[in-house]
């Protein structure tokens, strides 16, 4: 007797990929046709992707402007509020089941590694998790912050959301910038 699987063993043993190069394609589908969109960074509020469970090859920031929700990471139900901003590494199976107003950031991991370059040596839970989910191959955990309602951080999201919707040759390096900012004011929280 042959050891069939079913579609429902399938789906809990096999989350699709998205890849950063499927990321760039969605976003020169949805939000700019008319150009070449080659970023390695992307910042949505909102966005209107498919939320079943999913695996990435880029890491994944995520910010709750207003709401609360549940997103199942790892198979784990996380629930999250205003002001929470957790960092997804890839290879992290979640999906989201919310109503929450929120801001993604994707970045590709050279990116990545090449913002966080300088935390990576602090001694800091962010530096730690950052040389776990770079140099590690089994690193499947989440990063999380309890910000309340900082206006701060609120403020820098937003204005992250509105370079990203002008983007132009030098959002990459904007967006780096801010994204290091917000890092720094993570750790000061």
């Amino acid at each position: 007797m042959k050891n069939q699987i079913t579609n429902e063993e399938k789906t809990k043993r096999f989350a699709p990929v998205i890849t950063w190069e499927q990321m760039l394609q969605f976003m020169r589908d949805t939000y700019h046709p008319a150009q070449e969109f080659k970023h390695n960074i992307i910042v949505l509020k909102n966005p209107s992707l498919p939320n079943p469970e999913h695996i990435h090859t880029f890491f994944e920031m995520v910010y709750i402007l207003t709401g609360s929700g549940t997103h199942l990471i790892n198979r784990h139900p996380e629930t999250f509020s205003t002001g929470d901003f957790y960092i997804l590494p890839p290879r992290a199976r979640h999906s989201l089941e919310s109503n929450m107003d929120c801001v993604t950031i994707m970045i590709h991991p050279d990116a990545f590694e090449n913002i966080f370059s300088g935390i990576l040596r602090g001694q800091d839970c962010l530096g730690d998790f950052l040389m776990n989910s770079l140099y590690r191959d089994d690193s499947e955990t989440y990063l999380l912050f309890h910000t309340g309602h900082n206006r701060e951080m609120r403020d820098i999201m937003i204005q992250m959301t509105d370079i990203m919707a002008h983007a132009d040759d030098y959002t990459d390096r904007v967006l780096s910038g801010m994204i290091l900012l917000l890092s720094t004011s993570l750790l000061r929280t």
